[in-house]
């Protein structure tokens, strides 16, 4: 019968390859490092537009309190999202890969609305970036972290190194949104104020949506 160590040794694990269908499993470490890599520049794609329509809403949105409801409504959203996301994710339909395109989906229907930002186009979307953002979320720490322990079984790292050196790339990887946005605004606005003309030098908030657009 053998001791419960030899046991435990000898019993077959499963549960990596039935997870690894679900995330792109691999045998090698390039598999793992390749489905961060793809994760990562998907987020920086997805929020470079994000961030960047973000730091227009002063100059897009003119309705008093629209743009600061709508972030209320965003985070408000949030918090039942993020507390029901682990469930969503974790449903066999969904898993991590398509909770995180399903939510990124919802971020797409706000930055469109805010091209004709209005109370009944602006606060419904903001309602659903929310809703949609703690699957994203919850899916991109599963994702990350399930690639990074089947990084470490193959690499035979610890397991929290793993975790630690892939989080810090997705991160750091991440951030650069927050550069990028920026400098989307203001080519935005760069664009806006080309086509002002003789405005005086007022920003018509439909010309920076044209711009948008454009």
């Amino acid at each position: 019968r053998g001791s419960p160590v030899d046991r435990l040794r000898c019993r077959p694990s499963v549960s990596m390859d039935a997870h690894d269908t679900r995330t792109g499993g691999g045998g090698s470490t390039m598999a793992p490092r390749r489905a961060l890599h793809i994760v990562s520049a998907c987020f920086v794609l997805a929020f470079c537009a994000y961030n960047g329509t973000q730091n227009l809403m002063s100059s897009i949105v003119t309705a008093p309190g629209l743009g600061s409801a709508s972030v209320g409504a965003i985070y408000g959203a949030l918090v039942v999202s993020s507390a029901a996301g682990k469930w969503v994710i974790e449903r066999p339909a969904v898993g991590a890969r398509r909770g995180m395109a399903a939510g990124l989906l919802c971020y797409a229907t706000y930055m469109a609305a805010n091209l004709y930002p209005t109370w009944s186009t602006l606060m419904p979307t903001a309602v659903i970036l929310g809703l949609g953002a703690g699957t994203v979320w919850v899916g991109q720490a599963s994702f990350v972290t399930r690639q990074a322990e089947r990084y470490a079984a193959s690499d035979g790292v610890p397991i929290a190194e793993a975790v630690g050196r892939f989080n810090s790339f997705f991160y750091a990887a991440f951030m650069t949104t927050q550069v990028f946005g920026n400098l989307v605004g203001v080519g935005v606005l760069a664009a806006a104020g080309a086509c002002v003309g003789s405005s005086g030098g007022q920003t018509d908030p439909g010309t920076v949506r044209n711009s948008v657009l454009c």
